[in-house]
């Protein structure tokens, strides 16, 4: 293996004509898909000098293109605005999207839902609904090109970089922007958000990088200017660094903070996309009809150098092996970064020799390391990720020169029998990579028709939030694949899961809840269609024709639940947090705010809990902004949810009832009253909401229980005010 920091992996001609884009599988790091004038998309398999697969369809040049979060779909958006959507497993095309009225530049799947943006030359911002068919809204607001744009890890926002230099975050659900950042002097180029924190970091033709609180909206610092414009960026899954990509070189950032650790001279020219895999920098560069695949060493340089790893993760850390060893977490390693990896505990054999079954995959394959990946596989031990990418006959490929160990993409513990014939070394802390959340149980019939409604059968969307590898399971929806699942403990990072809470309580609301439909006549996203299958309510009770689920099955099912409800407690924490820093200033105002911007019934049902037992600390002022929550929370379908929005409407009534309606009932007075007039404007305020929660209460009084009670009492309080 070269000894060099940075390197050329390969360099290919990938199109009869100029290459206009490119994109790295997120999911494997071991594909790649590019767009030509030629009007064609053609999918790679990093180390292979021959396409995989060349699709053909579009009349114009290929601008733009994303592989969804499984590497089962690619969207590909061509200079005429149409965007087409392309089956992987079937070469096929299974949408063509019109709408744009100029060049699809950009496109990105939604991290577990079934929908993407495109951004064109024609200033839109569009969201698609691939079940729709279409079209669901249309964000209006750059006055350029819309360059960039980066769904944020939980789903619910989305962030669009433009050529008129601005940053703009949308509500999905609200369907509304939410702040304009306009720090920069150049167009964007590139976007990204750290992995655990509320925090999004843009990189401009101005030469500099920017970094942003997603709490607070506010600008956190500036690196740069550089030498050249920030054409890519990826913060490492560690969140202690910014990779960034300029013109021949990268340059290492971290936030906290912020300072320049490393710049290292690299030969890629028009760089287009940066992944991390394996401890590895992966850079796709394009120039005329080329490609070129380049490598940076992350232990090689600053501050992740060997002589500076106990200094970054406080103690020092032996490093994996390169001669083809195993290489699993020790049980230190695994303490230390159990906040970031999901650790499979299961005896058995993860996986068998990967089989061609008409699936395109590319798997880690290649003489150097295929004697040991045999040896090991022979063992029972994981010999590698698999990957759904593969051609009937075609070659498995590799990545031996990026990888140190067959097997350091799998993250698993390893069983006894693997122990007592592997060699076994631990993980840089560099070389870690976060697997959030593993796949939906696959066996459910219902996400099965739904995959056939857009012409894909046999598979489901993986639940991962943006992770880089995946725990995997073999379907026994499959004829030819019954193998054992694993069991799965996930442990999630707090700032990837934000929507997990939402989950975990449509889940406990009832066992044959059935997610809402994507239809949304006011064009806007519903929070439930932006999570994944098995999110949205769909239990093993719904299977049919299936065999029985064994103890094993049923454990894995249980697991898979906890980790989603560990995600979402430790979600739900780290919001509380952020409340109760505002709670201990003593500025409830401020706290009310927060929650506003986290748009989680969660988090207010907690919070609101606490205000019920202290209503003395609510004066008229707070009252005008805790009643949109109250409103807000009444659209929550948990009890628990609306008994406490009901309560505290109901002690707020009481309080301020009497204090609204002689207000608003009093004549004007002579002479200029400043207090007056704020009471009367707050008072209004209040009087506003008030009759909207009044039009709610029907409903609920049909409802049933103590909420139609609670319901009755409320309605039976409004009378006096409205």
């Amino acid at each position: 293996m070269t000894t060099k920091r940075a390197y050329k992996l390969q360099e290919f001609v990938a199109h009869s004509s100029s290459v206009n884009c490119l994109k790295i599988g997120r999911k494997s790091s071991r594909v790649l898909v590019t767009g030509g004038e030629d009007h064609k998309v053609n999918l790679w398999a990093i180390g292979k000098p021959n396409a995989i697969l060349s699709l053909s369809g579009h009349t114009s040049g290929i601008d733009s293109v994303s592989f969804d979060s499984s590497e089962l779909l690619v969207a590909a958006g061509a200079a005429s605005g149409t965007i087409k959507l392309w089956d992987l497993e079937e070469a096929k095309i299974v949408r063509t999207l019109t709408g744009h009225r100029s060049n699809c530049i950009s496109v990105d799947f939604h991290p577990f839902g079934e929908f993407f943006a495109s951004g064109s030359l024609d200033t839109n911002l569009k969201i698609w609904d691939i079940r729709k068919k279409g079209c669901i809204h249309t964000y209006k607001g750059h006055t350029r090109g819309v360059n960039a744009i980066r769904f944020t890890p939980d789903g619910r926002w989305v962030v669009s970089g433009g050529e008129d230099n601005t940053v703009k975050l949308w509500d999905l659900t609200a369907g509304k922007l939410l702040h304009d950042f306009k720090s920069h002097e150049g167009q964007l180029q590139c976007i990204d958000f750290h992995p655990h924190e509320f925090l999004l970091a843009t990189g401009s033709a101005d030469r500099t990088v920017k970094f942003w609180d997603l709490e607070t909206f506010e600008l956190i610092g500036s690196a740069g200017p550089e030498t050249t414009g920030v054409r890519c960026m990826t913060f490492n899954p560690d969140g202690k660094t910014l990779l960034c990509g300029l013109h021949e070189s990268l340059r290492v950032f971290s936030w906290e903070p912020i300072r320049c650790h490393d710049a290292v001279d690299v030969g890629w020219s028009r760089l287009s996309d940066l992944n991390i895999h394996e401890g590895k920098l992966l850079g796709c560069s394009y120039n005329q009809s080329c490609v070129g695949v380049w490598v940076v060493d992350l232990s090689r340089i600053e501050p992740y150098a060997i002589g500076n790893v106990t200094r970054l993760n406080g103690h020092s850390e032996s490093k994996s092996s390169s001669s083809g060893n195993l290489s699993v977490l020790t049980e230190n390693t695994t303490k230390a970064s159990l906040g970031r990896l999901s650790i499979s505990q299961n005896t058995e054999p993860i996986m068998k020799e990967t089989r061609s079954l008409g699936r395109l995959s590319v798997s880690q394959n290649s003489d150097p390391v295929d004697k040991e990946t045999k040896c090991l596989a022979s063992t029972g031990s994981v010999p590698g990720t698999p990957q759904r990418v593969n051609l009937n006959t075609g070659p498995k490929t590799t990545l031996a020169s990026l990888t140190t160990a067959p097997n350091s993409t799998a993250p698993k513990r390893i069983s006894a029998k693997a122990h007592s014939t592997a060699n076994v070394s631990a993980f840089n802390k560099s070389d870690v990579i976060p697997v959030i959340v593993p796949r939906t149980n696959m066996r459910l019939d219902q996400a099965a028709e739904s995959r056939k409604e857009v012409g894909v059968s046999g598979r489901t969307v993986p639940f991962s939030l943006q992770s880089r590898t995946s725990d995997f399971r073999k379907s026994p929806n499959r004829r030819d694949e019954l193998e054992r699942p694993t069991v799965s403990v996930p442990s999630e990072n707090a700032g990837r899961t934000r929507s997990l809470v939402a989950n975990w309580e449509k889940r406990e609301r009832s066992p044959t809840y059935e997610g809402h439909t994507s239809s949304n006549f006011s064009g806007t996203v519903s929070a439930s269609n932006m999570l994944p299958f098995s999110a949205r309510g769909y239990t093993p009770s719904t299977e049919k024709e299936t065999m029985p689920a064994s103890d094993e099955d049923a454990i894995t099912d249980i697991m898979e639940q906890h980790g989603q409800f560990v995600g979402s407690i430790q979600s739900r924490l780290s919001k509380l947090q952020v409340v109760h820093r505002f709670w201990e200033r003593n500025d409830i105002k401020g706290a009310i705010g927060a929650m506003e911007k986290m748009a989680d019934h969660s988090v207010f049902a907690d919070v609101i809990s606490i205000l019920r037992e202290k209503p003395d600390v609510v004066t008229l002022e707070i009252c005008t902004s805790l009643l949109p929550l109250l409103t807000s929370l009444l659209e929550s379908e948990m009890d628990r949810h609306l008994g406490i929005s009901l309560e505290m409407l109901l002690k707020l009534v009481r309080i301020f009832g009497s204090v609204i309606h002689s207000t608003l009932s009093a004549s004007s007075s002579v002479g200029v009253d400043i207090q007056a007039e704020q009471r009367l404007e707050r008072c209004n305020l209040c009087f506003i909401e008030l009759e909207k929660i009044k039009h709610c209460l029907p409903a609920l009084t049909r409802r049933g229980g103590s909420v139609a009670k609670l319901a009755q009492e409320l309605n039976l309080a409004l009378l006096e005010v409205l």
